[in-house]
């Protein structure tokens, strides 16, 4: 008890410490006496400064910023709808859509308004040029022997009117052309291009002149130089014909050639023979 009451010797300092002495502790808000107070400056953090990109823009194309949301897509698109737009008059293009003068085009961009247009076109051309062939026909074939008239004096093709005016032609130069050496044979000749009752009246009239014919030794050629159809149907035709005649025979024990010019209204009926000659009207 009596060593625990003994004060306690210092401990002698040790060369080298760095604190010998004890440093008083510093209490908060206090300083000390003497001393410079220290004034702490306040720190700035660095801020983070944002920098925008550069918008680079391209010729043509119009600006768009750096940054941009990527497209919605299209709902309808995914979902295999086909859509479709209207224009300013409201017609309406894209798939199935309708142009500007109401025809409609594809994906493709082919029009088929156009197609359908010139169909139709051509399907009515067939049909009215079906209808005309078909009225000419029933009026050509309506009647198996239509009359000729005043207003329709021919009333058959090309074909048949032809061979009607060559047959008048060429007949009519056979049965008028004559000669005094073989007399008969050409009045016989001549009788088979002719109908029964025009061959009956030329054999009478050439019966009447055969004497005078041959003493004066005649010979009479007749060529058609003009022909002309007046009427022609698919049973009968008149023909006018120009003529030239040439005659040749003695009178008075001199030869003498005369020359004359007339025309022939000749009519030619059509038969099981042929088209023959009915008669022979000069003018």
């Amino acid at each position: 008890m009596a060593e625990s009451s003994r004060p306690r010797r210092p401990r002698p300092s040790v060369a080298g410490s760095r604190n010998p002495t004890g440093r008083p502790r510093r209490v908060a808000g206090q300083t000390r006496p003497g001393a410079t107070p220290v004034v702490e400056e306040p720190v700035e953090e660095p801020v983070e400064e944002l920098v925008e990109e550069p918008v680079v823009e391209q010729r043509g194309a119009p600006a768009t910023s750096a940054r941009r949301d990527p497209p919605a897509p299209d709902t309808a698109e995914a979902e295999g709808v086909s859509t479709s737009s209207t224009t300013d008059d409201g017609s309406t293009t894209d798939d199935g859509s309708t142009t500007d003068d109401g025809s409609t085009t594809d994906e493709g961009g082919s029009t088929t308004g156009d197609g359908r247009r010139t169909t139709l076109v051509l399907v009515v051309a067939i049909v009215v040029l079906a209808l005309v062939g078909a009225a000419e026909i029933w009026y050509l074939n309506r009647d198996d022997t239509p009359a000729p008239s005043s207003a329709r004096p021919v009333v058959v093709g090309d074909a048949t009117r032809g061979e009607a005016v060559e047959t008048a032609a060429r007949s009519t130069e056979e049965i008028l052309s004559t000669s005094y050496q073989d007399y008969d044979d050409q009045v016989e000749q001549a009788t088979a291009k002719m109908t029964d009752t025009f061959a009956q009246e030329y054999q009478k009239t050439s019966d009447g002149i055969r004497d005078e014919f041959i003493a004066r030794k005649t010979r009479l050629q007749v060529k058609a130089v003009g022909q002309s159809v007046v009427q022609a149907s698919a049973a009968q035709a008149e023909v006018l014909l120009f003529l030239n005649q040439y005659v040749e025979k003695v009178v008075d024990g001199q030869p003498r050639t005369d020359y004359a010019q007339y025309r022939a209204l000749v009519t030619v009926v059509h038969t099981d023979q042929g088209w023959l000659v009915s008669s022979i009207d000069t003018q």
